[in-house]
């Protein structure tokens, strides 16, 4: 695979697991660099502590500046990247069935503006955004109790201030149709750069092909088309950023049929061409956009311990 995993991030964040319920939450510090296209099964609220970060969701891009605060639904495909030298952000990833087990799973819309970052919702979501990273820091058991305290709270201050605009099922699946989706997710690494049609997925996997339709948008919330699609944008925005090659190679290397399908897909998820792309992201003089992954922190950092501080301080009880 092109894309791999992050082994420094691992010494940088901080978890909590729980085997009683499924309870996972994870939140850690950073400074994006490189614009790594990702989207997963979690919540993730992002804050922004100092400097900007543009935000490419929907098709859209948004600037976000300190104290901003936006939250990425489960399985909505986004990117960020730097806007400022020194930008850190402070991310909280929480799983919808650890907030509304046996619920849907409710969609917000929460991305904080100039006008409404210093509002009573938005100074709460910092509070207990930075309240759970600190709480999972200590590493004891009154810290994982914050922790857990914070993340219903985030819960609930989402429901409360961002009505959700629509629901989809949270439906855990069972022991086949986690295999069956590990298969699927192993078949795509393995082939993306190839054509895939369902039916050829299907019968490869020995399945029905309206089945495996059916339980992959049912768990993802996505059609396998659009995670194909996904996949290959990602690898393409890798080579983007590290290579020299030409659309042309690029295209054939992760497997889209033409330069002109790569450029509509590339247009249709961040709303501009890929040379306008290019432009807007060339890299600072530390080559740091050109990382493959972003660069981690700790609470030590000194810029972001005065701000967590700020957050803990600045909270006031409604």
């Amino acid at each position: 695979m092109l894309y791999q995993t992050n082994a420094a991030k691992e010494s940088m964040k901080v978890q909590l697991r729980t085997g009683a319920a499924p309870v996972y939450i994870e939140s850690y510090i950073y400074e994006p660099g490189f614009f790594r296209f990702n989207w997963h099964s979690s919540y993730e609220l992002l804050a922004v502590l100092c400097g900007a970060v543009d935000i490419y969701r929907d098709g859209q891009v948004r600037r976000l500046e300190a104290d901003d605060v936006v939250v990425v639904n489960p399985q909505q495909g986004h990117a960020t990247i730097s806007a400022q030298p020194g930008t850190r952000l402070l991310l909280v990833h929480l799983l919808p069935e650890s907030l509304w087990p046996g619920e849907e799973i409710p969609r917000f819309v929460c991305c904080s503006t100039a006008a409404d970052r210093t509002a009573l919702p938005f100074v709460q979501l910092r509070y207990y955004m930075a309240s759970l990273y600190t709480g999972l820091s200590t590493g004891d058991q009154a810290g994982q109790s914050a922790a857990l305290g914070a993340q219903y709270c985030l819960g609930s201050l989402l429901l409360w201030h961002f009505p959700p605009q629509e629901s989809r099922k949270n439906a855990a699946p069972d022991p086949k149709q986690i295999q069956r989706l590990r298969d699927i997710f192993a078949y795509t690494d393995e082939h993306y750069t190839q054509p895939i049609r369902m039916e050829e997925l299907a019968a490869r996997l020995d399945l029905n092909p309206a089945y495996l339709s059916a339980l992959f948008h049912q768990q993802l919330g996505i059609p396998y088309s659009e995670y194909l699609a996904r996949k290959r944008l990602q690898q393409a925005i890798h080579l983007l950023h590290n290579t020299d090659l030409s659309l042309t190679r690029i295209a054939g290397a992760v497997g889209f049929p033409s330069v002109r399908a790569l450029n509509v897909t590339f247009q249709r998820y961040f709303n501009m061409t890929i040379p306008a792309y290019r432009q807007a992201t060339r890299a600072p003089a530390d080559g740091r956009a050109k990382m493959q992954y972003p660069h981690y922190l700790d609470r030590q950092d000194p810029e972001v311990g005065p701000i967590l501080q700020r957050y803990l301080a600045a909270f006031t009880s409604p």
